[in-house]
């Protein structure tokens, strides 16, 4: 068993008995082992390196948060930059401590953190790299082959570091160098077909940014083994700390922060030109395949360009942000959303907008209620029965009743207010007073509560209490009159309540009986009722 590295003072070779250059482990029943950390100017070289990667990992984190509420920012980079600032924190404070390093009793020296790192973002850089416009919903085939060829590099790779010198070690470190070559072979057909998907121009330029940054990195991994103390121990471990992490820096955050803003410009070109594509037949090193690229109807690319009719892309939420800004920056916009949204129904209707009589109103899932709850209409998301319409569009009726008597008591200013029926009146004898034509009808104002969005004005719900001031429509025909004598009044049972119902002196409700149910012929949704002028109750009986 290895014990904690101590520094060994006096190991530098400069006359200073307190420089360090080598670590001593103690395996107890084995040799022990030295580590060759390197001298001090190297030793503080690699610490800033990671102390500058850590703090441009952190700042790009959140600047990657930023676009993903203002904009758009893929999950993949995010997750990758996050991990990469975590390690670099351990590795600091813990880089020779176990498990981060794994000392064997038989020599090799093994960077179990770094392993644990590829092991945990190079399957996600892969992912990313496989739908680089970020426009693909599903994960293809070729996605699971550079996940499979990545996973059997660093398997055989961990497992070469981990082999004492000599034949095994060797063979393992090549096995892992052909799933390496696989995957780069892979990788760059994706990079081939991508260039000619994505728009001509700064996209373009970008994918081969791209593409030179991810060979030219990756690349450095297998050099690095070769160099470092897992295989010639040309560098010592200070040096191998400062140039992985300089290629992890190029090969994470930088090709991350890249292909994020591939991925933003290929959104504002379809925003700005329209989803157009046009599909085009390539032969790359004697492999064929047809790409549908993203073109502007000025820009066939030698096929026929044709705008896609059914896309989706505008109902995303990235696509509508991105498309806001730059209508705010005074720039035309030719796809800003269609009239479904992603789950395919209805689009929220403008708010204020005018409902018309009979309509149920359409919101949006989370719309109706102000306090932001699902409404029980259609557009609310919970289904509503016959009898339930009938009554939202009886309420409607009513609503837009009382306004029409509002306007006809404003134009009757000092005129004699019609008295209200006393007791046990018939509600089907409406007093004489002059007729006067009904004003133009109006829209009624947006709906908003429990009922499927519709808002009752304040004053139909009595002002001080629910039943005392509850003046509503005439029932049948009659102007106005307390609600205390419009609940279960009348033979025919107005609103449901049996012949009996009302008030006693006292205030309280006399017994009534609930009668069925069911619209009456001369009820508000009949011809003759309310609506059309004609005095009639309504007809719950």
């Amino acid at each position: 068993m290895a014990g904690r590295p101590e520094s060994l003072a006096g190991t530098c070779g400069d006359s200073n008995p307190d420089s360090v250059c080598q670590l001593f482990v103690n395996t107890s029943l084995y040799a022990p082992i030295y580590m060759d950390i390197g001298p001090g100017w190297e030793q503080t070289f690699s610490r800033g390196t990671q102390w500058f990667t850590f703090v441009l990992s952190v700042l790009m984190t959140g600047w990657f948060f930023y676009n993903l509420y203002t904009g758009h920012c893929g999950w993949e980079v995010i997750y990758v930059t996050i991990v990469e600032f975590i390690k670099i924190v351990v590795e600091i404070f813990f880089e020779y401590d176990t498990p981060c390093m794994v000392y064997s009793v038989f020599g090799p020296v093994t960077p179990w953190l770094r392993y644990i790192e590829w092991l945990l973002t190079c399957p996600v850089i892969l992912i990313h790299l496989s739908n680089l416009t970020g426009l693909d919903e599903e994960y293809s085939a070729r996605t699971m082959h550079l996940l499979t060829a990545d996973q059997g590099t660093i398997c055989f790779g961990v497992t070469a570091a981990l082999s004492p010198n000599g034949w095994i070690k060797i063979l393992c470190f090549v096995i892992g160098l052909s799933f390496g070559v696989d995957t780069f072979y892979t990788a760059s057909m994706v990079y081939v077909e991508a260039f000619h998907q994505v728009p001509k121009g700064l996209c373009r330029r970008l994918v081969k940014y791209l593409a030179s940054l991810f060979f030219c990195s990756w690349l450095m991994f297998p050099i690095l083994f070769l160099a470092g103390p897992e295989g010639t121990g040309f560098l010592t471990w200070s040096g191998s700390t400062i140039s992985h992490t300089i290629a992890d820096l190029l090969s994470k955050n930088i090709w991350g922060l890249v292909a994020h803003f591939l991925q933003v410009k290929i959104r504002e070109h379809i925003i700005l030109n329209g989803d157009i594509r046009t599909k085009v037949e390539k032969t790359v090193a004697g492999h064929t395949f047809e790409v549908e690229g993203f073109r502007d109807a000025d820009d066939a690319d030698g096929g026929e360009a044709e705008v896609n009719k059914e896309s989706k892309l505008d109902r995303r939420a990235s696509f509508q942000m991105i498309a806001a800004r730059l209508q705010k920056n005074g720039q035309e916009v030719k796809l800003t959303g269609g009239e479904e949204d992603d789950e395919g129904k209805p689009a929220v209707a403008p708010e204020g907008a005018p409902m018309t009589p009979g309509a149920a109103p359409q919101i949006g899932a989370f719309g109706g209620m102000p306090n932001g709850m699902p409404s029980m209409m259609p557009g609310g998301g919970m289904p509503m029965d016959p009898q339930s319409m009938q009554m939202m569009q009886m309420m409607q009726m009513m609503q837009q009743q009382q306004q029409m008597q509002q306007q006809q008591q404003q134009q009757q200013q000092g005129a004699q207010s019609p008295p209200s029926p006393q007791g046990g009146a018939n509600m089907m004898s409406p007093p004489q007073q002059q007729q006067q034509p009904p004003p133009p009808q109006q829209p009624p104002p947006p709906m908003g509560n429990m009922m499927g969005g519709m808002q009752m004005p304040y004053q139909q719900m009595g002002g001080q209490d629910m039943m005392g001031g509850f003046q509503a429509p005439g029932m049948g025909g009659q102007p106005w009159m307390p609600a205390a004598q419009q609940m279960g009044m009348g033979p025919a049972g107005q609103f449901g309540m049996g012949p009996g119902g009302g008030m006693d002196a006292s205030g309280q409700m006399s017994p009534g009986q609930m009668s069925p149910g069911q619209m009456s012929p001369g009820g508000p949704m009949s011809p003759g009722g309310p609506m059309y002028g004609q005095p009639q109750h309504w007809g719950m009986q």
